[in-house]
């Protein structure tokens, strides 16, 4: 289940009802709205929290994002922020770093959304997908 202040238009979660990937269109107070792939991009309204799990950060998704693999791990220089911050991610621990600098501050088994979330608050842009 969704932790719904934890959402944000766009975030990508898995719709367990629809079964299939999908996009937060609308946030209304007791459900949301949604665009998917499998619905044609047309909208699905009135969905409760409940009927949505978030997807864990995969590979395959930080590809999409426009993450870089070197050396088995996973990186994205954040532009707005200069050469010294970078996104790190070890796919073997699960484990998602921000290293700013000389400091490293960790987020175990992050999830699609908020990689989406840490990405908006820190660059001030959607983390849009490849």
């Amino acid at each position: 289940m969704i932790n719904p202040q934890e959402l944000r238009i766009g975030n990508w979660f898995y719709s367990k009802g629809l079964n299939f990937v999908c996009q937060i269109s609308e946030i209304r107070q007791e459900t949301v709205s949604i665009c998917g792939k499998t619905l044609k991009n047309e909208l699905a309204s009135g969905l409760s929290y409940s009927s949505f799990d978030p997807i864990p950060l995969t590979e395959e998704w930080l590809v999409r994002f426009g993450f870089k693999e070197w050396t088995g791990w996973y990186y994205l220089k954040l532009k707005s922020l200069g050469d010294e911050f970078t996104l790190c991610y070890a796919p073997n621990e699960d484990l998602l770093m921000l290293n700013i600098g000389e400091k490293t501050i960790k987020y175990e088994n992050p999830k699609v959304h908020q990689l989406q979330n840490l990405v908006f608050a820190l660059e001030g842009v959607e983390l849009v997908t490849l």
